[in-house]
C-alpha cells in the first residue's frame, strides 16, 4: 500500500510517499544526509519517524525555498503520511504540536521605505 501526502511552509514544497519495505529512506533521489549536509535540524525531519517506530520505505520530493523550511515542510508532510497508516500517531503530533502548520510568511517590502516596516526618521521641527 502507499500513502502519499503534500505540504508547504514559506516557499518550500514536500511530497512524501511510504511504502511498504525495511526503512530506506530517500531525498529527492538522495540520501538526507547528503543532501542536507550537517544541519543539525535532521533529527528534528526524523521526530516522527522515532516517536511512531515505522520501517517502511520512505520516498520524499521536496522543492524551493530554504533548508530549515524544506525540513519543516518535510515534517508536517511526514507526520499527515504516518497518521494516513495509524490513526493513533495523529493524536500524538497533536499533542506535541508536530502536525500544526505555520502560515507566516515574508512581508512585502513597501515603496518609499528601507524595508517593509522600517520608516525614515520622523523630524518635528
Amino acid at each position: 500500500m502507499i500513502y502519499i501526502s503534500y505540504s508547504k511552509k514559506k516557499k518550500s514544497y514536500a511530497k512524501v510517499l511510504i511504502k511498504n519495505g525495511n526503512g530506506k529512506i530517500f531525498l529527492n533521489n538522495t540520501t538526507i544526509k547528503k543532501y542536507f549536509g550537517k544541519l543539525n535540524n535532521i533529527n528534528n525531519l526524523l521526530l516522527p519517524l522515532i516517536i511512531s517506530n515505522i520501517h517502511n520505505n520512505i520516498i520524499i520530493f521536496v522543492s524551493g525555498g530554504g533548508k530549515c523550511s524544506q525540513i519543516n515542510s518535510i515534517k508536517i508532510s511526514l507526520c499527515k503520511c504516518i497518521s494516513l497508516l495509524n490513526y493513533n500517531n495523529l493524536k500524538i503530533f497533536r499533542k506535541l504540536n508536530l502536525i500544526s502548520i505555520d502560515d507566516r510568511k515574508v512581508e512585502r517590502k513597501i515603496f518609499g521605505r528601507k524595508k517593509s516596516r522600517k520608516k525614515e526618521q520622523y523630524s518635528k521641527r
